[in-house]
């Protein structure tokens, strides 16, 4: 599946709660637009005081590649996805620990 919009929700510590949300150009299905897009409202709308809460939802769900589409899927979007489920193969598999991408890794990890 694929979503339409991103979530961003906030908490601090005296449980104010702010919500925002941002609609995608088009349904996305990977981590790491989604993230990306998740990354820009976090950096828009938090003050740097300390959040007891940081929540990421993903909304209006439809079917990941509409089949009455035009046009191929371009080549990058294609090896992504392809790798994206590569990865869940080996997840569901292995555990979650043990495919993970470089750049979500602490220092400490290495």
């Amino acid at each position: 599946v694929a979503g339409k919009v991103v979530t961003l929700k906030l908490r601090d510590a005296d449980f104010r709660t702010i919500t925002r949300r941002r609609k995608l150009a088009a349904p996305e299905s990977l981590a790491d637009p989604i993230l990306r897009t998740a990354v820009e409202l976090l950096d828009a709308n938090w003050d740097r005081r300390p959040v007891r809460l940081i929540g990421v939802g993903v909304t209006g769900i439809v079917p990941d590649r509409p089949t009455d589409s035009l046009f191929p899927e371009p080549e990058p979007q294609r090896r992504g996805r392809s790798l994206a489920r590569t990865i869940d193969r080996i997840q569901d598999r292995f555990g979650s620990r043990k495919v993970v991408r470089a750049n979500v890794l602490r220092r400490d990890e290495e």
